[in-house]
């Protein structure tokens, strides 16, 4: 019998990230936010991104990362800081470059199976965090 070396990995659509985008755009605005938003695939590659004018360009980094955090460990990334505090053992990942353990940054799961993350930064993060999950309520993902 012949080993597998290979596996199947699921991605978000352009279309769906492109959604998301116009979603997470549409709240922010509602909430009279300025934010940017990332969009990754599974893997943490940047898939689709927009920064709202006026929106502080430190949040495009942050975003970015965000998403990429989310995607890497399949969590939200406002757990993160308190998972990372609470074991000495952990606590040095803080200092890991484009790991962002502050909340607006979320897996998306399709089937059970991640296929991207979106992150959200330009205001304070509860702020981000409400404009992402309207964007996700609004495309089918689960919080």
């Amino acid at each position: 019998m012949t080993e597998k070396k290979s596996f199947e990995t699921a991605s978000i659509t352009q279309d769906a990230a492109n959604q998301l985008l116009q979603e997470a755009t549409k709240a922010a605005k509602e909430h009279e936010l300025l934010l940017a938003f990332a969009v990754t695939d599974a893997s943490g590659l940047l898939k689709a991104f927009v920064r709202m004018d006026g929106a502080p360009f430190l949040g495009v980094d942050l975003a970015i990362d965000k998403a990429w955090t989310a995607a890497s460990y399949a969590t939200r990334t406002d757990g993160l800081n308190a998972f990372l505090q609470a074991d000495a053992g952990v606590a040095p990942l803080h200092n890991a470059d484009r790991v962002l353990a502050i909340g607006g940054g979320y897996p998306l799961f399709e089937d059970g199976k991640l296929v991207g993350a979106i992150g959200a930064s330009g205001d304070h993060y509860p702020n981000d965090m409400k404009a992402v999950e309207a964007a996700m309520t609004a495309c089918g993902f689960d919080i």
